[in-house]
């Protein structure tokens, strides 16, 4: 994710997120809105949002950003665990849904209920962007016999309904650099690297 936070963004890149170390504190539970959010870890949300029990893991395929925000991927629970490639496919889809949206970064806010941001993979281009996330922590679930798990990132200082997700300026640097091809390979590789620092399985 830090790649995709970054790379050929030039004067618009965002700070790269560092892995959350501190379990959080009675009183940020308390000043935080969602508070669940707060009091749960991401291993333990994960799990959540993929179901009630690994045999089934029956929520997965429709886990969403609504109840707990953040990056929410849920796949088949026989595909191979590829982090880099779930979170570059989901950025990659994210980033087209909102374009063709015609969503403007000017007064367009991150609303979960309503369109670009009802879609997930539209959701999660906006999670990983937020400029006043510093850190994540992230987790997956990979024991589901059926059904799909589902790979989870909790940023702190996440993103609320009414926050406007991108300047115009960062928004037009993301589409520039999706129109191009030569970085894609590159922050495929790069963001494999930053699950491997911040990811917990189940």
């Amino acid at each position: 994710m830090n790649m995709l936070r970054v790379l050929n963004l030039r004067d618009h890149a965002l700070e790269a997120l560092e892995p959350e170390t501190k379990t959080p504190s009675e009183e940020e539970e308390e000043e935080e809105e969602a508070v669940d959010t707060k009091s749960k870890t991401a291993l333990e949300i994960a799990k959540e949002l993929a179901g009630t029990s690994a045999d089934k893991c029956e929520a997965g395929a429709t886990a969403n950003a609504k109840t707990y925000t953040g990056l929410v991927i849920p796949f088949e629970y026989s595909t191979t665990f590829d982090c880099g490639s779930l979170i570059q496919g989901h950025f990659a889809a994210g980033l087209s849904h909102i374009q063709e949206s015609n969503f403007d970064p000017a007064t367009g806010t991150y609303d979960t209920s309503s369109a670009p941001f009802d879609n997930l993979s539209a959701s999660n281009v906006a999670n990983i962007m937020w400029s006043k996330s510093k850190t994540a922590s992230c987790a997956v679930t990979k024991n589901c016999q059926a059904g799909h798990n589902v790979l989870y990132c909790r940023f702190v200082e996440s993103i609320t309904s009414k926050d406007k997700p991108f300047t115009t300026e960062l928004y037009e640097a993301l589409l520039q650099r999706q129109a191009g091809s030569s970085s894609i390979e590159l922050t495929s590789i790069a963001t494999a690297f930053f699950c491997v620092a911040f990811l917990s399985l189940s």
